[in-house]
């Protein structure tokens, strides 16, 4: 066990890094494509909103009704089009996307039928078209978190994990302020049984 401060810091930041540089969806080492819910989006991308209007069934009623919701899509460029389901249709509404519920991004052009077509979910609090709130988010590239939300950010208490990063699992556990800035203590471990913990003041 490791009681410095600086180490945790260190080895985190080094494996978050490791991870961006070739862990997303269809990059290669060298893309050097940046996952947007990790990092803030990269600089060429400013983020778009985008509006579906899908069908939604309505249990009471029983019937199809159609409504048009907006979420906010940090990284347009991965074109991926994207599903709300809302755990009670009665505190749905229209427009940007507020409440519990599961928000699914799929690959455009494949079968919403085939779990293939699933690139990323979220499943907790929305607010203002944005994850706000605790929630959980895993990807096709093998990473989840489940936390603490702000602003469409993790932000917050909660446990970051990183898969298939050369041929090893990391796990990060830490309690965060913002993004990117660790406060009070923070656990990493790697696999297998490497494990640094910090305390900060």
């Amino acid at each position: 066990m490791f009681a410095r401060p600086c180490l945790f810091e260190t080895v985190s930041l080094f494996a978050l890094c490791v991870f961006l540089s070739g862990a997303c969806f269809g990059a290669e080492r060298s893309d050097g494509a940046i996952d947007a819910v990790i990092a803030a989006p990269p600089a060429h991308s400013a983020g778009i909103w985008r509006t579906k209007s899908q069908p939604v069934f309505d249990p009471a009623e029983r019937t199809l009704i159609r409504r048009m919701y907006m979420v906010w899509d940090p990284v347009p460029e991965r074109d991926l089009d994207f599903v709300w389901i809302p755990s009670a249709l009665r505190d749905d509404e229209e427009g940007k996307v507020n409440g519990v519920g599961r928000l699914i991004w799929r690959v455009k052009g494949k079968p919403a039928y085939d779990p293939a077509s699933i690139f990323a979910e979220y499943r907790g609090v929305m607010r203002d078209g944005r994850a706000d709130g605790e929630g959980t988010y895993f990807d096709t590239t093998g990473m989840s978190y489940k936390g603490s939300w702000k602003d469409g950010l993790m932000d917050g208490l909660g446990t970051l994990m990183l898969s298939a990063v050369g041929n090893r699992d990391y796990v990060i556990v830490q309690q965060r302020r913002r993004m990117n800035e660790f406060d009070n203590r923070g656990q990493f471990v790697a696999v297998p049984g490497f494990v640094a913990e910090s305390t900060r003041h």
